[in-house]
């Protein structure tokens, strides 16, 4: 299936809102799943909500309480 999008910007504010408008047709993709994922990390940053925690001894301790809905590591996070 081929998806027709107008842009009102190009180069990577183009290709961000391509992604943006192209979303239903993407919903399956990585990078939009992992975009979603961070605006919802970024929802309860903002909303102050108290269900974000940071920080390696934090985190273990919510693991092994079985706390933890989602978890963002660092890629290469030495631990």
């Amino acid at each position: 299936m081929v998806k027709i999008l107008d842009l009102s910007y190009g180069m990577e504010q183009g290709f961000n809102q391509a992604i943006t408008l192209a979303k239903d047709a993407l919903k399956n993709v990585r990078l939009v799943q992992e975009q979603e994922m961070i605006r919802k990390f970024m929802d309860h940053i903002n909303k102050d909500t108290n269900l974000i925690i940071y920080g390696v001894n934090e985190t273990m301790k919510k693991l092994e309480e079985l706390a933890i809905e989602t978890l963002i590591v660092y890629e290469n996070l030495e631990y």
